[in-house]
């Protein structure tokens, strides 16, 4: 089935009445421009006289001279303890971050301010949420970021835990001596 492209006569008579209405009544509109061209503006620029920059010499005064210098407060081991407890509060609601957290203690020389972690991975977690987390809290507490943290990760090594009741009393010997003592007056013996 082909279509004709040919137009209907009712919608060519109506195109052709819209053509003789808009030809009969003008357009009415009308622009005013008060830009000029760009010929007009760069003649101006040029014709434009530049004056040479004067130098004004700096004038003296009698107030003195005011210089601004940073002061580096000395930070209490309170204070930077107080703002350890403070951030260990504020991540108790993420189980991850306050398990790490809860296991490292601040060792605190001046303003360097070491934590020691047993992975890589608690490393990472802590350089990435809880660092800037501290610091923020540090300067609530104290008032200045001017501290220095420093991470030492310490691998834990396994010990295996004991398995026959024989491993269990030497371990347990290891931990209190006195319990040989105790074996050897009673007699005792390991099954």
């Amino acid at each position: 089935m082909q279509y004709s492209k040919k137009k209907s006569p009712e919608l060519v008579e109506q195109s052709q009445t819209k053509t003789k209405q808009a030809q009969a009544q003008p357009q009415q509109t009308t622009y005013s421009t008060t830009a000029k061209s760009f010929k007009d503006l760069k003649k101006d620029v040029l014709q434009t006289p530049v004056q040479a920059k004067q130098e004004v010499p700096p004038q003296k005064s009698d107030a003195p001279e005011v210089i601004e210098t940073t002061v580096i407060q000395d930070i209490s081991q309170d204070s930077i303890l107080k703002a350890w407890s403070m951030c260990v509060q504020s991540l108790q609601n993420d189980a991850q971050l306050s398990a790490i957290v809860k296991q490292l203690q601040p060792e605190i020389s001046g303003t360097d301010i070491r934590f020691i972690v047993h992975s890589s991975l608690e490393k990472s977690t802590f350089e990435q949420n809880i660092r800037a987390h501290y610091i923020q809290c540090i300067k609530q507490t104290c008032g200045t970021t001017a501290v220095a943290i420093h991470i030492d990760i310490v691998e834990e090594t396994y010990t295996p835990k004991p398995s026959n009741n024989a491993d269990k009393y030497e371990y347990l010997v290891k931990q209190n001596p006195f319990l040989q003592t105790m074996k050897d007056t009673f007699n005792l013996e390991i099954e």
